[in-house]
């Protein structure tokens, strides 16, 4: 997952360039770098249901903060990764720590900013349209995530670690790769 934050490409304008647009793999990559690089380029899908919560939060930009925004996000592993890669890209010469939360990673974009960059994402319905059994499989995984992101949640409270939405940031996208297999290898996924 580092790899592939560290990696990701985005243009001087702040959009992400070299999209890999569903481009589906049916046969195995050679290693983990080349896998690495296929995912890199690729156009990262969310789930409809955060495009159409995100479009009700634009239509009042002004009145939101960070914390509302974060909550929408965060229901969706594959969105939360997006935006850790694109503060990943955009990361400061100065900044000395990483963000690595998505409450924190938004304070530092900006809401508006957030909106005009994040606004023509793909959605995993449409490029999983041809597959049912490998939408099926993403929603799973996704189903997990959540579950898991929940439960680490409540530990890092019970524990009263200083940091849970790092933690829960953590569980959220531990199933990364296999999402990301779903959504650009369904084939490779169902074997």
């Amino acid at each position: 997952l580092c790899l592939f934050l560290r990696r990701k490409k985005f243009s001087s304008n702040n959009h992400m360039v070299e999209k890999n647009p569903a481009v589906m793999r049916d046969t195995p990559l050679p290693d983990l770098a080349a896998w690495v690089d296929y995912f890199r380029d690729a156009d990262i899908p969310v789930m409809r249901r955060t495009v159409v919560e995100l479009d009700k939060l634009r239509a009042v930009a002004d009145r939101i903060n960070a914390r509302t925004l974060s909550g929408v996000i965060l229901d969706d592993p594959l969105m939360t990764l997006r935006v850790m890669a694109y503060l990943e890209a955009h990361r400061q010469k100065r900044q000395t720590t990483d963000i690595t939360t998505i409450e924190r990673a938004l304070v530092m974009i900006g809401v508006e900013p957030f909106f005009r960059d994040f606004e023509n994402v793909p959605l995993i319905e449409t490029q999983l349209a041809q597959c049912p059994k490998a939408l099926l499989g993403v929603l799973k995984v996704i189903q997990r995530a959540r579950h898991a992101s929940g439960w680490a949640r409540d530990w890092g409270l019970q524990r009263k670690d200083l940091d849970v939405d790092e933690i829960t940031v953590a569980a959220l996208l531990h199933d990364t790769p296999e999402l990301l297999m779903w959504c650009f290898a369904p084939t490779l996924s169902l074997e």
